[in-house]
């Protein structure tokens, strides 16, 4: 919406998230010299006990073929992320049973 910043959250936020996601969440478009950095204030996703955790991935760019720059599950604070170019997205894969509170980031368009 031409915001150079804000913050965006996983569906329900800060309630459980609902089962079975597998979509991508968010799309950041920046301007030609820019770049995106995110910043998961909270981050609360299913313990990893199975071999299908419930996850996020945050792609460098807008195709799904995009190069992965981060890959996260279960629970982390703090974490950064920084685009190598103008355009970011990220994924949110889900299909357990055992749903948690999820996440809240920030994003901001730095030139």
């Amino acid at each position: 919406n031409g915001r150079s910043q804000g913050i965006f959250t996983s569906p329900n936020y800060p309630q459980i998230y609902p089962s079975n996601i597998n979509c991508i969440l968010y799309t950041f478009i920046g301007e030609l010299e820019e770049i995106v950095e995110l910043t998961f204030l909270e981050f609360d996703l299913q313990v990893p006990i199975t071999n299908n955790p419930d996850f996020i991935v945050v792609r460098d760019g807008l195709d799904v073929s995009s190069s992965v720059i981060a890959q996260y599950c279960n629970t982390l604070n703090g974490e950064q992320v920084i685009s190598s170019g103008k355009d970011l997205h990220v994924n949110m894969m889900v299909d357990s049973k055992n749903q948690r509170q999820g996440f809240a980031a920030t994003f901001e368009f730095i030139r």
